[in-house]
């Protein structure tokens, strides 16, 4: 619990930049590509898959959440749409 407390302040300041400049960190754009196999067989592939840093999921979330907010309440999405979740 320690770690989580003594990393809230420095990832706080870092999304806040963000969101401000409109500029994600470059360490955050990248990805690690991997194939996905489909089960059992190693020689079909199922498709790639993009492994992003942990910190820029949970903006992304964040920044999702917030929009997603903000459409529901102002009653800017269509019937269709106001349906989906995340």
């Amino acid at each position: 619990m320690t770690n989580a407390i003594e990393l809230t302040e420095p990832i706080t300041i870092k999304f806040k930049s963000t969101i401000e400049t409109g500029r994600l960190l470059q360490c955050w754009k990248y990805a690690n590509i991997t194939p996905l196999f489909k089960k059992g067989d190693e020689r079909s592939i199922h498709g790639p898959i993009g492994l992003t840093c942990i910190v820029s999921k949970i903006q992304v979330k964040i920044v999702r959440d917030c929009l997603t907010d903000h459409l529901r309440v102002n009653k800017l999405l269509s019937a269709k749409l106001s349906s989906l979740d995340s």
